[in-house]
């Protein structure tokens, strides 16, 4: 998917476009062809394996579900108060229309079986979340959707405890100031 076309003038007065892009699938590199004007090579998609245990794999697409919804509801309590609230909703829209596109495909049969749905959901989390740079490069090239789930989970385990923390002692603040104040 062409996202950016930057055009600048090259030599001899020519025009010249660098674009960027998106890939709409993994690939592998088996060769370059050429390097001029732009690369080129011949590649081959990089694909999931069927999951070892699908109903794990499954349970960890649920986890992740659930934590990105936890972590919704906990943003959204903490930031409908805050100077920043409209910024905070256009944040955290993101993950909702993650998770309600993901639900509409899994309603309306759009997955062709359970590893095309956990190849496609486990990447687009990875692309979401910020994981440590080496759990990241683990994430997207690994074949395997759970151990990319498992990673991801971890990572938002992490942020929901963080975050119910924060929005525990949110609740705290302004009841002790309160107190304090009469």
């Amino acid at each position: 998917r062409l996202t950016d076309v930057q055009w600048a003038q090259g030599a001899d007065d020519a025009r010249v476009a660098t674009a960027t892009v998106t890939p709409g699938i993994r690939f592998v590199v088996d060769e370059v062809t050429h390097t001029f004007p732009y690369p080129c090579g011949k590649i081959r998609p990089l694909r999931d394996a069927p999951p070892a245990d699908a109903a794990a794999a499954t349970a960890l697409e649920g986890e992740v579900e659930a934590a990105l919804e936890r972590l919704l509801e906990l943003s959204l309590k903490m930031e409908e108060k805050g100077p920043e609230a409209a910024e905070a909703a256009e944040a955290l829209s993101a993950p909702r229309a993650l998770l309600d596109e993901h639900k509409q495909r899994v309603l309306g049969g759009e997955y062709t079986d359970v590893t095309e749905r956990l190849e496609a959901f486990s990447l687009r989390v990875c692309a979401l979340v910020q994981l440590e740079h080496a759990d990241a490069a683990a994430a997207v090239g690994t074949t395997d959707a759970a151990e990319r789930l498992a990673l991801v989970a971890a990572a938002l385990r992490d942020a929901v405890g963080e975050l119910s923390t924060l929005a525990a002692l949110d609740q705290i603040a302004p009841a002790t100031s309160a107190a304090r104040s009469e």
